[in-house]
């Protein structure tokens, strides 16, 4: 008799488990596909690269923060640009 009461409970445990599992997928799909469809933070140019460079280097300023290879300025906590 103790096994047919396990037995509901843990039909009911895989029941409400199966729609919290499946209302959380509804949740995450959208905003996945919102991320991926959106389209990366890439920097804008703003400055021209060489006026920049010569602006820096006439300050006495180190040339850390520049990205050389897209020409922009990058943040002191980024890797590349």
């Amino acid at each position: 008799m103790i096994f047919k009461d396990d037995d509901k409970i843990l039909e009911n445990v895989h029941k409400i488990l199966y729609l919290l599992s499946v209302l959380l997928l509804l949740v995450v799909v959208p905003f996945y596909f919102v991320a991926v469809c959106k389209t990366p933070g890439h920097l804008k140019k703003k400055y021209d690269f060489m006026w920049l460079v010569d602006k820096m280097l006439s300050k006495g300023l180190h040339l850390d923060n520049l990205c050389v290879y897209d020409g922009v300025l990058k943040s002191e906590t980024s890797f590349h640009c």
